[in-house]
């Protein structure tokens, strides 16, 4: 009979910690601009967050992890350019450099119900042979527990600067007539 109590009691608060967490919906999406050529194989992107509170309580520490180094796999090359960017009230993490620090956020900051939030920043990368396309794979979270991931792909886009000249050849055949040893032409 013992070890019946401790099971019922397990299930419930289980069953708080799900209903508690059920007000709680963060959702991510992203969105990759078009990738534009710098010269000699380099490319930028700019990648947007949009955060937003769909649940029904204050979303607490909220935080955006993105490890860019599972994007630009070698023996592609990458670098954040410019800091991070964010509306909504959130704080950038100025030290974001999508490997050594993957936080895109100080994780101090709250996001209110049915409140929006954007997070930018731009990437200067080489591909150096990788296959594309690139994918980039990002996790937001709240309160250290409820989490979305989200995914965008993207391509380098190679842009011709150079007028496309296209040469045009006129072949004409000539009938070539020969004998052979047997005096029929060939």
């Amino acid at each position: 009979m013992n070890k019946v109590i401790p099971t019922i009691v397990g299930l419930i608060f289980l069953f708080c910690a799900i209903s508690a967490q059920a007000g709680l919906i963060i959702e991510l999406d992203i969105e990759a601009t078009p990738s534009n050529p710098l010269g000699a194989g380099v490319y930028d992107t700019t990648f947007t967050f949009t955060i937003e509170n769909l649940g029904d309580a204050n979303l607490l520490n909220v935080q955006i992890i993105d490890d860019l180094s599972n994007a630009f796999f070698a023996p592609a090359t990458f670098l954040v350019v410019g800091g991070v960017s964010t509306t909504g009230g959130l704080s950038a993490n100025g030290t974001f450099d999508g490997a050594g620090d993957m936080n895109l956020l100080v994780g101090t900051d709250s996001l209110l119900i049915n409140t929006l939030a954007t997070v930018s920043f731009t990437v200067q990368f080489t591909p150096n042979g990788a296959g594309t396309p690139f994918f980039n794979e990002a996790t937001a979270s709240a309160d250290g527990r409820v989490t979305d991931i989200y995914e965008v792909q993207f391509h380098p886009v190679a842009v011709v600067s150079e007028p496309l000249t296209i040469w045009l050849f006129s072949l004409v055949l000539f009938p070539l007539f020969f004998k052979n040893k047997y005096n029929k032409l060939w």
